[in-house]
């Protein structure tokens, strides 16, 4: 398992999602969207999910953790 939160377009039954499988392994479904194009859309805008949080600047590193600024 990576560190990297994964963000994919699924179709369900009558509408597009976007399927987050989070870093701790568990997995989420996100919105409702109409196609496969507004999801990847939504994915596009959201990419920032996507950032390795090991790496990422906008975290502090303080005693030995990470956490949000």
């Amino acid at each position: 398992m990576g560190y990297k939160t994964e963000l994919t377009a699924v179709e369900r039954k009558d509408h597009w999602s976007v399927k987050i499988a989070w870093p701790n392994g568990s997995i989420s479904h996100f919105g409702n969207f109409s196609s496969e194009r507004t999801a990847i859309g939504w994915i596009s805008d959201h990419r920032w999910m996507t950032t390795n949080i090991v790496t990422d600047p906008r975290l502090l590193h303080h005693n030995g953790r990470y956490k949000a600024r």
